[in-house]
């Protein structure tokens, strides 16, 4: 699974989705940038290719 997002520059991307984003209990969005949380967990993809 992915999230697509943009920037305010106009720059856009997808990235990988988060488990635990927003959840109160371990993430500590946006204080802590995703890419350096340790609580970080991806969902598994379901193997169809899709996003």
């Amino acid at each position: 699974m992915r999230v697509r997002w943009e920037s305010k520059n106009g720059k856009s991307g997808y990235s990988p989705a988060c488990a635990n984003e927003w959840n109160k209990a371990v993430c500590k969005k946006p204080k802590i940038k995703c890419s350096e949380c340790e609580h970080r967990i991806f969902f598994a993809g379901d193997g169809s290719g899709d996003f």
